[in-house]
């Protein structure tokens, strides 16, 4: 495993916010995020998450980001390369931030995208001292840099031991999954089955839904049905689109299905739900 200079940190801090519409965005730098609780969808380079209390996410400077629902974690931003030059007190994630230079370190491969660490306690404390000595607060390098390295060295500890408990398991079955995932991504809007996946796959199929269910909490028809639901939120708070053509072009083969789905996944009929997001935007 080769070695990593110990990286700076750009920010870290406690971020709360309910109910966040999804905005796509491209990851600038290296982010390590810890949620405390809520609930969020995810995706990452087309990859979907459900993200909930307890998740750590790792994400890497070119990777794509759209996520939807609630925050409450900690946030932690750090450059590898040494060469952001933004001061902590001028630092923000956006895409005019410039890109940080990739540094293909091995270690980076064993941290997964979305992962539960085992030692939550003692990483939320060292993600607590890293926001008492970064900006707002008096920053103090020293104190980051030291609080910085335990916490890589503890979340490489559990990265590993995630991973070995997922090959221990038999779970080098992730890699099928993670194809399902990503076949559904790329033909949520086509009239697909679990038993196309499971095809796709060369598996059987009440094998492949056992599976499935086991690595995600989910079976492969609620991830379909989240997919799409996800999508067409996008569609309905960035395109004029209607309600009609959003649900076909997002594998419904009804609008009454649609809307039915849309409505007990939010609360809100798809009109209903375009229409108080654009009256906030206006607000």
């Amino acid at each position: 495993m080769s070695q990593f200079p110990v990286p700076n940190i750009l920010q870290c801090y406690r971020f709360i916010a309910e109910g966040q519409n999804a905005a796509r965005r491209h990851v600038k730098d290296y982010e390590f995020d810890f949620y405390m609780d809520g609930e969020r969808d995810m995706y990452i380079d087309g990859r979907y998450h459900k993200i909930s209390k307890g998740c750590l996410v790792f994400r890497k400077p070119g990777q794509v980001v759209i996520g939807s629902g609630d925050y409450n974690m900690f946030i932690l931003t750090l450059d590898f390369s040494k060469e952001q030059k933004i001061s902590q007190d001028k630092y923000f994630r956006s895409d005019i931030t410039p890109l940080q230079k990739k540094c293909e370190f091995d270690i980076f491969q064993d941290i997964p995208e979305v992962f539960f660490p085992t030692h939550q306690e003692e990483i939320l404390e060292l993600y607590k001292v890293m926001s008492k000595y970064s900006y707002p607060n008096i920053v103090n390098e020293e104190m980051q840099q030291k609080a910085v390295t335990e916490f890589l060295l503890l979340v490489l500890s559990d990265a590993y031991k995630h991973n070995r408990e997922t090959v221990d398991m038999g779970y080098n079955n992730t890699s099928y999954v993670k194809r399902a995932c990503n076949y559904i991504n790329r033909n949520y809007a086509k009239d697909i089955s679990v038993g196309d996946i499971a095809d796709y796959l060369s598996l059987n199929k009440n094998y492949f839904i056992k599976l499935f269910k086991k690595e995600l909490s989910q079976t492969p028809n609620q991830y379909i049905l989240e997919t799409r639901l996800f999508y067409a939120k996008l569609m309905l708070i960035q395109t004029d689109v209607a309600v009609g053509e959003i649900a076909l072009l997002c594998g419904f083969n009804t609008v009454s299905y649609f809307i039915k789905c849309f409505r007990m996944k939010f609360g809100k009929s798809p009109l209903v739900y375009r229409n108080t997001y654009l009256s906030a935007q206006k607000s």
